[in-house]
């Protein structure tokens, strides 16, 4: 139990003193919001316990109304989340502890998702193309990312590319390919890849990784 029937007071403002401080004003916005649309609202907040304890809860409210439209009574249900969100927060911290070692590789990596969305671009990636990550259909990465076969002339088709690979099911190591921004500088790459699944072996991403050739080599498109 959050809390104790003795412990709490059924009136708003008493409501209102158990949320966490930093969560206050959305929750009474939320509420205040639903009695001038009449409609429900469900929202995820945190409590701040006396003994300094926080939990993370879901709370729906629904409001009864008069003829008049006046609120008479406000029901609703807290629930209590505090695992699930500690969990979420958990992945978030190691996401984001993964992420920025991948933006400090020397080397690009590339992720998408079984259909093909990409999904992840690190910093090297961009800088190799001097672009964004974008969502495209495969067939249009080449020209958009503007990537071309070893001799910097040809370039490639959408089967050729690493990532197209990866998201056939292909494993490799050290494809030659190169990058000729359309401005910028050009890079000769060597590309290593798979698919990756997740521990239900059910979804599945498809990353790669590429790092400059030593020699780089000075071409230009046609």
């Amino acid at each position: 139990m959050i809390l104790k029937p003795q412990e709490f007071e059924a009136t708003y403002e008493a409501f209102l003193n158990n949320i966490h401080p930093d969560d206050r004003e959305k929750v009474n916005e939320a509420y205040t919001n639903s009695l001038i649309t009449k409609l429900p609202y469900e929202i995820e907040h945190r409590l701040l316990l006396k003994s300094g304890e926080i939990k993370y809860v879901l709370e729906k409210c629904n409001t009864e109304y008069d003829s008049t439209g006046k609120p008479i009574r406000s029901t609703g249900m807290v629930l209590d989340i505090t695992k699930q969100k500690k969990s979420e927060l958990e992945l978030e911290k190691q996401s984001l502890f993964i992420n920025t070692l991948l933006d400090n590789l020397n080397v690009g990596v590339v992720a998408c998702d079984a259909n093909g969305k990409l999904t992840y671009f690190n910093k090297t990636t961009q800088k190799f193309h001097g672009l964004p990550q974008k969502e495209i259909n495969s067939e249009h990465w080449a020209e958009y990312y503007d990537l071309y076969l070893p001799d910097g002339k040809t370039k490639m088709q959408t089967k050729d590319i690493p990532l197209f690979k990866a998201l056939e099911g292909e494993q490799f190591n050290s494809i030659e390919m190169m990058i000729i921004p359309k401005q910028g500088k050009s890079y000769s790459l060597a590309a290593s890849g798979s698919t990756i699944f997740d521990a239900d072996g059910k979804n599945k991403v498809q990353l790669f990784q590429c790092m400059t050739l030593p020699n780089l080599k000075k071409t230009h498109k046609p």
